[in-house]
């Protein structure tokens, strides 16, 4: 089971990158928009992706972290070139923010002092 689970794990993940990639660079005309703000998109999109990268790769949290916040910078740069978007330094911050977030929650949460004691 934990095997199953753990592919689950592997392929929501890495699939959240590539739905990043296109949800920050279609352009304007093609974007899917939710009823919420645009910061409270962009926060839970990088914090749920952050979630599954975190507990995929419990060892690697930092790098998830690293990976995810440069990540959002480099996509937040490229909407420069995607007709219709605009690269806001804001928006940026509030997606690595999230992916922060997200990080810390699964350490958190699975941190020594949410195990049970050994015996």
């Amino acid at each position: 089971m934990a095997s199953i689970n753990n592919r689950i794990l592997l392929v929501s993940a890495w699939l959240c990158v590539p739905v990043l990639a296109y949800l920050s660079l279609v352009p304007d005309d093609f974007q899917a928009r939710t009823s919420a703000p645009g910061y409270i998109e962009h926060f839970v999109a990088y914090c749920g992706t952050a979630v599954l990268f975190a507990l995929r790769y419990p060892q690697r949290r930092i790098q998830v972290g690293i990976f995810l916040v440069t990540y959002s910078f480099v996509l937040e740069l490229l909407q420069n070139f995607s007709p219709g978007r605009v690269s806001r330094i804001l928006d940026a911050c509030v997606s690595g923010s999230g992916a922060i977030i997200g990080v810390a929650v699964i350490a958190l949460f699975t941190g020594r002092y949410w195990q049970p004691a050994s015996r």
